[in-house]
């Protein structure tokens, strides 16, 4: 997904939610945009210990794996990740407003993904549940 792609979906999403008062602070307003920065972190934490690549590598392989696109286990992409964000979000606000960027962030993932592969059978790469069991075997 293009880099800025991300904070501009949460930006309008998160300007609407603002107007209605959804969200009701400036600072959440903010907070809201930087989750959708946040979310993709687990991509440098999947490179540097899956991969144990060094900085210098990093952006190389993170290239490689973006241009083929590749899925791979990226801890706040996974399903129980954010069934957690779910039930976080019942006793507190900022888990809702981390959940729904989330889930706008992922929405635009799952559409590129299936662009680019015709199929939803690479989505399960993600899942935590899924890669125990594939290393189990």
């Amino acid at each position: 997904m293009n880099l800025l792609l991300h904070p501009i979906a949460n930006l309008i999403v998160g300007t609407i939610l603002w107007k209605i008062d959804f969200i009701p602070s400036t600072e959440l307003f903010l907070l809201f945009i930087f989750f959708s920065i946040l979310i993709d972190l687990d991509h440098i934490i999947y490179f540097l210990i899956k991969h144990k690549t060094n900085l210098r590598n990093l952006i190389k392989d993170m290239k490689y794996h973006r241009k083929n696109m590749e899925p791979e286990l990226y801890f706040f992409h996974s399903p129980e990740f954010n069934l957690l964000l779910l039930i976080l979000s019942f006793f507190n606000f900022i888990f809702l407003l981390f959940l729904i960027s989330n889930i706008l962030h992922i929405s635009l993932d799952i559409i590129e993904h299936l662009v680019y592969h015709k199929n939803l059978l690479w989505i399960k790469k993600w899942s935590f549940i899924y890669n125990l069991k594939r290393y189990k075997h």
